[in-house]
C-alpha cells in the first residue's frame, strides 16, 4: 500500500478533532501534519515516523508514543480507526 503524498481530512465529527487537517507522507517513513489554524486542540499527529504493516500503520504521535491503527485505502480515501474506535478519513490531494 503506497500512501505517500498529501492528504486532507474529510471527517468532521467530535472524535476526529484531535487529528490534523492535512498530513503528508514521505517515501522515507516520515510524516508531517498541520492542524487547522482555528483549532485550539494540538493534534495527536504532528511530525514523526510511520510504518505500514499489512492493513495497519504504526505512527509516532505528538507525545512520542507509537500507536498502531487499522487502515483501509480505497478510492483515494485513507481511513484510520484509532484505539478508541474513532474513524478518521483523509482524501488524497
Amino acid at each position: 500500500m503506497n500512501i505517500t503524498g498529501q492528504w486532507k481530512k474529510i471527517t468532521d465529527d467530535d472524535c476526529s478533532k484531535k487529528y490534523p487537517e492535512t498530513i503528508k507522507y514521505d517515501t522515507n517513513g516520515i510524516y508531517r501534519a498541520d492542524a487547522s489554524s482555528t483549532s485550539r486542540v494540538h493534534p495527536l499527529w504532528d511530525v514523526g515516523t510511520y510504518e505500514i504493516k499489512g492493513d495497519t500503520i504504526n505512527m509516532s504521535t505528538s507525545n512520542d508514543a507509537i500507536i498502531r491503527y487499522p487502515i483501509v485505502f480505497k478510492d483515494g480515501i485513507l481511513t484510520f480507526r484509532d484505539p478508541d474506535g474513532c474513524v478518521i478519513k483523509y482524501q488524497q490531494l
